[in-house]
């Protein structure tokens, strides 16, 4: 009878081991209440992501096309082929979509650059939209569609990012001949067209939506944040092990989410500088996954996280539980 009993209490001891073996190979490392609500995989490299409040799907750029995404996990193919870039204001009610040459405002104006298009931003209140062409960033109206102005860049364009207000556009170069290789950000004032101050080289940017910070990551690991009246640094937030590839505020602008090469995103709380919550890939594989965490979003309520990897699979998280 007491054999029978050591080896009841072993086998239990065992498959309790299993089931917690189990759980940490399935579920990712969380430090706050997130839960996993849906995984997308496309298959191709998503770029960016971008959110539309006025239909409440997100949409993932890749170099396939562009596809629509609801917070069940359907999918609507909405442009495919060439389409490089889409963006829209905070309301929705102006979209922009470039194809090669070709930049498309509301599918009513269409513009043709000198090179292939690269990246597009709208501004929130969709009065501007911005475009990559090259070594150029074209500015055009949101209503007429019209060329405004032409601002000169130090090389490739590779991301663009409005202020809220769309008084300041923030742009990415890499440097000429090569892809990993990055000059320092231009924030330029949209009213004036010129330079109104730069940030140390880097390849992610973004502007909270208060209108007070930006934050800028890139090769050194580490983000850092800048005044955005100015541009003075503010505070430096470390806890990648890779280059940091893609940022994103919350709507409140209290949290900050972070991708990088690490495969890992991070939700850091602004007011302490803390990590909030670390979520890593939540689908095992059994090949690398190249290039790491590479887009990453905020809906625009914050109750849901959109992350893209390398291999194109998208994970939403529902992030109530990351509020500080």
């Amino acid at each position: 009878m007491r054999t029978r009993a050591v080896f009841y209490v072993a086998f239990l001891v065992i498959v309790a081991g299993l089931l917690i073996a189990r759980s940490a190979h399935h579920h990712p490392s969380i430090s706050s209440g997130l839960e996993l609500a849906a995984k997308l995989n496309i298959t191709n490299s998503v770029k960016k992501i971008i959110y539309d409040s006025k239909d409440g799907y997100f949409y993932t750029i890749t170099n396939k096309g562009c596809f629509g995404w609801g917070r069940d996990g359907h999918c609507t193919i909405i442009e495919s082929g060439s389409t490089s870039a889409v963006a829209f204001s905070r309301d929705g009610s102006t979209e922009a979509i470039t194809t090669g040459k070709y930049l498309s405002v509301n599918r009513l104006h269409l513009h043709e650059a000198s090179s292939p298009l690269t990246t597009v931003a709208v501004s929130n209140d969709g009065r501007w939209v911005a475009a990559g062409d090259g070594t150029n960033v074209l500015i055009l109206d949101g209503g007429s569609g019209e060329l405004s102005q032409t601002l000169a860049q130090a090389g490739p364009v590779a991301d663009v990012a409005f202020s809220p207000d769309g008084n300041l556009l923030a742009v990415v170069c890499t440097r000429a001949g090569t892809t990993d290789e990055y000059n320092d950000i231009t924030v330029w004032d949209t009213g004036l067209g010129r330079v109104s101050y730069t940030l140390p080289a880097s390849s992610a940017v973004a502007f909270s939506e208060d209108g007070t910070l930006v934050a800028t990551g890139s090769t050194d690991k580490a983000i850092h944040l800048f005044e955005v009246n100015g541009g003075n640094p503010k505070q430096t937030l470390v806890g990648h092990s890779e280059p940091v590839q893609c940022l994103a505020f919350s709507p409140d602008s209290k949290t900050l989410a972070s991708g990088g090469g690490d495969k890992v995103l991070h939700l850091w709380d602004l007011r302490s500088g803390r990590i909030l919550a670390t979520l890593t890939d939540a689908i095992p594989r059994t090949a690398a996954v190249p290039q790491g965490v590479t887009a990453v979003a905020f809906s625009p309520d914050g109750q849901v996280l959109a992350g893209a990897f390398g291999d194109g699979l998208t994970e939403l998280w529902n992030c109530q539980g990351a509020n500080p």
